[in-house]
């Protein structure tokens, strides 16, 4: 009231000045909105620098380069996928799944009104980009990279955009923002512990499963102490880096969930960082305690894997669960990640980076916790304010309805996905290429400036030579004993204590573990002479 009007538009009435001043300002929300939507989408990228690092440091010294090639790989041929097919599958109408022919390949076709889907886009390609990264390093060090990148293309183009449209869509059957929702106010999933965790963590579980653990030289079992100290992680200092950079990129993570900045947007995103940061800090702090009671020493694998699960566990209700509840989640987030680690263990699952312990587990816990902890004042405010009256054990029932519908969908894709790659190029590489190391095997080059694969090849050569030498010489003399012996080690079943009258006998057995030697020695194949194996 105080400005004077005739300065700023002296043509215009009073009236009609107010109305162009009113339509300026919206036009600057929408752009600062923009720009919000912008900064956080190139914020939560930078986590793929923070799987990079946590991964890399996970994996053994022969193996950083080629799971480096797998996380391009997901930011490449995953966000091509996803501009071409998924992004159009995940907007488009209907309740369970759809496609938008007007967006497919983002091609408006001169409809310059779709541009404003631009800013969206590029965040839910960076959302995209996370979910697909949680298998890389759960099925590291033995799958092959064709058979990676063509399960990465499955899951962005078709596997992750259903669950992306089931959830976050205006028209999925169970979305929040569907007037026709399931049941409660809808699935309540602010940004991403059920769409992108619980998903991503899943098809960690369900591949590693069905891939099998890792070759270990001797055919040590991985899961056995001798097998841990060998797999074990060769850089902690990259994964504890690796956790702070995903732990800054969380930040943007759950605050670019909210769609506008103006508007009392910038109170949400506000409130849902400061969830996300004491829930973190909770659930680190628990998971130092536990390994220095459990274990003895403070273990930082398991510190830093405390962390990311504290940040799953907030991530669905950030923007509706007050941040005074956020301790209470991050701890039982802890708790659910130690449960799956212990499933996985029974299980004689090989999850190289405890990737579905994290995803799968503070996933299941973060999208169930909703229904305790979150506040009917901020879900009216995320969700809209035709929503109450909901009883907690009603929104417990559809967030649980959720949470089993996006696991279902997730194993079974897996599923199906590998058992094609299987029988068609291949999932695995051979144990040679395992025991050799896949930065030698699939890129000729290695990560570091010291030759390891290389010895690792000389130690194996010799050790198998000389072992075949001997148990050829003991066939030869019908040396029995000597025989098993020389293949004791290798955990043959053959009894030499027993007196054989017959030479028949004998040579029955010898044949027997010669096969099991050569069994056995099929991992050295290619440093051995062709004629072993004839």
């Amino acid at each position: 009231k105080q400005v004077n009007m005739s300065i700023i538009t002296p043509d215009m009435s009073d009236g009609v000045a107010l109305s162009v001043i009113s339509d300026r300002l919206s036009k600057v929300n929408t752009e600062l909105d923009n720009i919000w939507i912008l900064f956080c989408s190139v914020i939560v990228f930078t986590m793929q620098l923070g799987f990079c690092f946590l991964e890399a440091g996970g994996v053994r010294s022969t193996n950083v380069i080629n799971i480096l090639f797998k996380n391009l790989g997901d930011c490449a041929i995953g966000g091509l996928c996803w501009w071409l097919v998924g992004y159009s599958v995940a907007v488009s109408k209907g309740s369970f799944v759809g496609i938008d022919s007007e967006i497919i390949g983002f091609a408006p076709k001169g409809d310059s009104s779709l541009l404003t889907t631009t800013g969206p886009f590029l965040l839910s390609y960076v959302y995209m980009t996370t979910a697909v990264t949680i298998v890389s390093g759960a099925v590291a060090e033995r799958i092959s990279l064709v058979a990676y990148y063509i399960l990465v293309v499955v899951m962005t183009a078709f596997a992750y955009p259903v669950v992306v449209h089931w959830v976050w869509n205006g028209s999925g059957w169970l979305s929040a923002g569907n007037p026709d929702r399931v049941g409660g106010y809808g699935v309540i999933d602010f940004a991403g512990s059920a769409v992108i965790h619980l998903f991503g963590g899943t098809c960690a579980f369900v591949f590693s499963y069905l891939i099998g653990p890792r070759s270990l030289i001797y055919q040590i079992d991985v899961f056995s102490k001798e097998g841990i100290d060998i797999i074990e992680p060769h850089n902690k200092f990259q994964q504890a880096t690796g956790t702070l950079m995903l732990w800054f990129g969380w930040y943007a993570f759950n605050m670019g969930s909210v769609p506008a900045f103006s508007g009392g947007g910038s109170n949400i995103a506000a409130a849902a960082a400061v969830a996300t940061c004491v829930a973190s800090g909770s659930a680190t702090v628990l998971g130092i305690l536990i390994s220095r009671v459990f274990f003895g020493y403070y273990n930082i694998c398991h510190a830093c894997n405390c962390a990311l699960v504290g940040l799953v566990s907030i991530t669905a209700g950030c923007g509706t669960i007050a941040p005074a509840y956020a301790p209470v989640v991050g701890i039982i987030g802890v708790c659910a990640y130690f449960a799956v680690v212990d499933i996985r263990s029974r299980l004689k699952i090989d999850d190289v980076v405890d990737a579905s312990a994290v995803h799968m587990g503070g996933g299941i816990w973060g999208t169930l916790c909703v229904a305790f902890f979150a506040d009917s004042d901020r879900i009216q405010h995320v969700v809209g304010p035709d929503t109450t009256g909901v009883s907690v054990m009603e929104q417990f029932g559809v967030q649980l309805l959720g949470t089993i519908a996006i696991m279902s969908w997730a194993g079974f894709v897996s599923a199906a996905t590998f058992y094609i790659l299987k029988y068609t190029v291949g999932v695995r590489v051979t144990s040679a290429e395992e025991l050799r190391g896949l930065d030698f095997s699939e890129h000729r080059t290695n990560a570091y400036d010291y030759i390891e694969s290389l010895e690792i090849d000389r130690r194996i050569a010799i050790e198998a030579v000389d072992v075949a030498q001997r148990v050829a010489e003991a066939m030869i003399s019908f040396d029995l004993q000597l025989a098993t012996r020389v293949l004791g080690y290798r955990n043959t079943s053959i009894a030499s204590n027993d007196k054989l009258e017959e030479d028949a006998d004998q040579m029955s057995l010898l044949k027997i573990a010669m096969r099991n030697l050569i069994r056995n020695l099929t991992a050295y194949k290619p440093y051995l002479p062709a004629h072993l194996f004839s």
